[in-house]
């Protein structure tokens, strides 16, 4: 039985409007893997840090002493959006580079300097993560998640999203 024509417009306005959604510049491709030469922005529990850091609350409670750690929070996230096109406006953009097949987001030291037990969320896919309430981070002060393209390439370029660690009362 043949679909009524109302049906099949909406059908091919739907498909035209995805085809804009993929080309428009600035448009990301959500789920998608992550792969060589691709630019990609990154947020910090949907903060890029541009105009002020982004918050990471910790559960540490009473009086925090400077060096002190705990955990973070759950509930919270971090996320890697791939950037179709080489602008973005004013956001800052990482770039996989030639070998790139996953980012790495380290709270800390990146590599090459990270440490085995460096703590990090590893994203094979476009997307967000929570940030693991395992990861040991400091209980207050600044600090930086770093999204780095994995593996290592002299053409990658890594972003960082400047956080303040804030300890609950």
């Amino acid at each position: 039985m043949p679909r009524p024509r109302w049906r099949r417009l909406s059908a091919a306005a739907s498909l035209a409007i995805a085809g804009v959604a993929w080309l428009a510049p600035g448009a990301s491709a959500s789920g998608a893997p992550i792969g060589p030469q691709q630019f990609f922005s990154a947020t910090v529990n949907g903060s890029t840090g541009e105009t002020h850091r982004a918050v990471v609350a910790m559960a540490c409670y009473g009086a925090i002493h400077p060096g002190e750690t705990g955990h973070p929070i759950t509930g919270q996230h971090v996320a890697v959006t791939r950037v179709l096109t080489g602008s973005a406006g004013t956001t800052a953009l990482g770039y996989t580079g030639n070998r790139a097949t996953s980012i790495g987001v380290f709270f800390g030291a990146p590599p090459p300097r990270a440490a085995s037990t460096a703590s990090h969320v590893t994203f094979s896919r476009y997307g967000t993560k929570g940030i693991p309430t395992s990861l040991v981070l400091p209980c207050s002060g600044t600090g930086q998640a770093t999204f780095v393209p994995l593996p290592l390439d002299p053409s990658e370029h890594s972003i960082a999203v400047p956080v303040s660690f804030v300890g609950q009362p």
